[in-house]
Formats: C-alpha cells, sequence, structure tokens
C-alpha cells in the first residue's frame, strides 16, 4: 500500500493517470483490477485528500 507522502508526492499527472485507470476498470466492470489497485491506492489518501 502507498503511504501518503508518497501519493502526495507524485505528479499530478501520475495520479489523474492511476484515477483514469480505476473508472476505467470501473467502466468495464473488472472488479478484480479494482480491488488490486485499490490495495496499492487506498481511496481516502489516493483521490480525495488529493483534492479537497
Amino acid at each position: 500500500m502507498k503511504k501518503l507522502e508518497d501519493i502526495k508526492a507524485m505528479s499530478f499527472e501520475k495520479k489523474m493517470q492511476i484515477q483514469k485507470q480505476l473508472f476505467d476498470f470501473i467502466s468495464n466492470n473488472d472488479l478484480e483490477n479494482v480491488k488490486n489497485l485499490l490495495k496499492d491506492y487506498p481511496i481516502k489518501e489516493s483521490f480525495y485528500e488529493a483534492h479537497f
């Protein structure tokens, strides 16, 4: 799992790339890949805190 400091150190483009990847998995109903991605990038640290 990525730590908050690691996520904050990522570029904005990298964060958006990961977010797009997650949304693509969701759109394709690819639950296994959604689960695997969320193991590395917890929602709160990766997406919510990055924008609020």
